[in-house]
């Protein structure tokens, strides 16, 4: 099969010439035309403070992250934690004590056991992450345990 085109020169330059205006003129277009909205401007962004991060929670957006304020808290008592946080605990020397974590009430993990034996100023301690809503508690076995907990927000 053979197909043939007879164009006049006249009508042959007049097309090309079509073509290449437009081509220049969209490339022109392109080049020079409104910038697309690429969504919001910085000043309508949800600041956060310092120290917090903005995330997605539940298709809300909110600032979070940082850690808040060192709490003091009661050896040998059952706490349910309302946020992420983390116990520190320490005693002086010779003292022993269980950290305990889960979602049980009372929880029954033991996660760490420390054991001080030095002699001097060096002190059992420990830190223990605990996820929202599990139970933990810090139970002595010997001597006294000072117990804080650090809410991560």
């Amino acid at each position: 099969m053979k197909l043939e085109v007879n164009i006049d020169k006249k009508y042959f330059f007049i097309l090309l010439g079509v073509i290449i205006v437009l081509g220049i003129s969209v490339g022109v277009y392109a080049v020079l035309g409104t910038t697309p909205n690429p969504g919001h401007a910085i000043s309508e962004l949800q600041k956060c403070s310092e120290g917090e991060t903005l995330k997605i929670i539940g298709g809300v957006w909110i600032c979070g992250g940082g850690f808040g304020a060192l709490e003091s808290k009661s050896q040998n008592t059952i706490y349910q934690a309302t946020t992420d946080g983390i116990i520190v605990a320490y005693g002086q020397s010779s003292s022993y004590f269980k950290i305990k974590t889960d979602s049980s009430n009372p929880p029954v993990t033991i996660v760490i056991e420390s054991e001080g034996t030095a002699v001097g100023a060096a002190r059992p301690s420990a830190t223990v992450p605990v996820k929202k809503n599990d139970y933990w508690k810090v139970e002595p076995v010997s001597g006294t345990i000072v117990v804080r907990w650090m809410p991560i927000n």
